[in-house]
């Protein structure tokens, strides 16, 4: 930008900056490759839910982070490696309250505001507690939760830990 246009100096920037660009782009499509590969590997039946992607990026502080992930890509090559390894892929409805049905009952919340990402299931309290022949000091204790959203550092470093720029 700050080149005359026309220069030699001007072709040298706009090469620098567009291999910068696409070292950023093999390292992102590297990565999704190696990570589809290793889920349809683990995996008999690969579950991918169906989300609109242009509803999501319309929020203004996750669009960025939604556009740099490439949902759309991840579901294209999880579908064609599960069909060449023979593994089972299945499209989830983005209506199926995934999110507010308990994976160990079936227990479905009639409403999860956003702000809660675990919660306790009424139904999965263990059937012994309702015995009478249960002594008196045995108490429910909950299994410990993990937040099931990862952690995702805000740097342009890739998985083989080299910076992009």
């Amino acid at each position: 930008s700050r080149k005359q246009k026309g220069s030699n100096n001007r072709a040298k920037a706009r090469l620098k900056v567009a291999k910068c660009h696409a070292k950023i782009a093999d390292t992102r499509r590297d990565h999704l490759h190696q990570l589809t590969r290793q889920i349809v590997n683990d995996n008999q039946v690969i579950a991918a839910e169906s989300l609109q992607v242009k509803h999501l990026v319309k929020n203004r502080h996750l669009s960025k982070a939604i556009s740099d992930v490439g949902w759309g890509e991840l579901v294209r090559q999880l579908e064609y490696k599960a069909a060449w390894a023979g593994r089972q892929f299945v499209q989830i409805d983005r209506w199926y309250p995934s999110s507010k049905r308990c994976h160990g009952c079936g227990f479905v919340r009639v409403a999860l505001p956003l702000n809660v990402r675990v919660w306790d299931c009424p139904g999965c309290v263990p059937r012994a507690l309702t015995v009478t022949s249960m002594p008196l000091e045995t108490s429910y204790k909950p299994a410990p939760r993990y937040s099931p959203v990862p952690r995702v550092a805000a740097n342009t470093e890739g998985p083989s830990g080299i910076d992009a720029c």
